[in-house]
């Protein structure tokens, strides 16, 4: 990367906030079986402490609420105030505010001790982010994690290339700010920082290519891919 870089995280809190009530209907449809996985990959466990970092309007958060059951806890992190706001309201409706919190903050800069998560999950949240950006936010998770720790990600993933992939690319450069998510390199940007994959799925969005990856910060441990 060059010297110029731009930080539009202002722009993406604003955005975020202003289409929360619809948020749901909008990518409801397609990201929630991608998402599923990914909850099933994580794998919560009764007692642990689980982040969801930009947690949107809350679905994922309110079933990691369920999984850590009474003695575990469950936090939701995202920068847009309309989407803390919906998100504890799902929280209240589930009876779970007792086992959960919700955080307006900036995932780059995690307002939690160092060592304090038993694991981190995010969804459609880590290709939002610019490139310089992604580093920080993967030393973040570290730091946060006990030492045999894991992170689960969704994302898009720029591997295989296929056709709606490709229109999704142009569609992204014509109208960046609605067709915000953009394919990375996933498990390039983990092992990158740090972190060893321990799993790696593949699914298809509408023709686009998901990856759902589970990592642990200098993890030991084989490698399972399917896809």
């Amino acid at each position: 990367m060059g010297s110029h870089r731009v930080d539009d995280r202002l722009i993406t809190r604003r955005w975020y906030d202003r289409i929360a009530p619809y948020y749901g209907g909008i990518s409801g449809a397609f990201e929630v079986p991608s998402r599923r996985a990914g909850l099933r990959q994580l794998a919560v466990e009764p007692g642990e402490v689980v982040i969801d970092i930009g947690c949107g309007p809350g679905d994922a958060l309110t079933e990691i609420a369920h999984r850590v059951e009474a003695e575990g806890f469950a936090i939701g992190l995202d920068i847009a105030p309309s989407m803390c706001h919906i998100a504890r309201r799902h929280i209240e409706v589930a009876g779970l505010t007792d086992r959960c919190l919700i955080l307006e903050a900036d995932g780059t800069t995690l307002p939690l001790a160092d060592a304090s998560i038993d694991a981190v999950f995010m969804s459609f949240t880590l290709e939002l982010l610019p490139i310089w950006l992604i580093d920080r936010l993967l030393d973040e998770v570290a730091r946060i994690l006990v030492d045999d720790g894991r992170i689960t990600i969704v994302s898009l993933v720029d591997r295989p290339v296929t056709c709606m992939q490709t229109l999704y690319w142009v569609l992204h450069w014509c109208a960046p700010r609605m067709i915000d998510c953009r394919p990375i390199p996933l498990e390039r940007y983990l092992t990158d920082s740090g972190f060893q994959v321990e799993r790696a799925e593949r699914e298809l969005m509408a023709g686009i290519p998901v990856g759902i990856v589970t990592a642990r910060p200098q993890a030991i441990g084989r490698m399972e891919s399917n896809g």
